[in-house]
């Protein structure tokens, strides 16, 4: 049975589908998975040392992807404190 859970970690890297999708930048594909209700757009997780504790907002700043950046800022559920 497949599950709904977006929240689902990659079994190699560990990260989100969001999280991947910013890593190989499909700015689409990270949109969708932002407006979509079930998707954690806070999660920090990932098994590579350089992405340890880094959320989908700092991932995406630090890979400068603006539309990303835009939609999770808009995103009431992102966390930016």
């Amino acid at each position: 049975e497949k599950t709904k859970n977006l929240n689902v970690l990659h079994y190699k890297t560990h990260r989100t589908a969001l999280l991947e999708a910013i890593h190989l930048q499909q700015h689409r594909t990270a949109q969708m998975l932002i407006n979509h209700s079930s998707c954690d757009t806070n999660l920090s997780t990932s098994n590579l040392l350089n992405e340890r504790l880094k959320t989908p907002l700092i991932l995406a700043c630090k890979l400068q992807l603006l539309p990303v950046i835009h939609s999770l800022l808009e995103c009431k559920q992102c966390n930016v404190v």
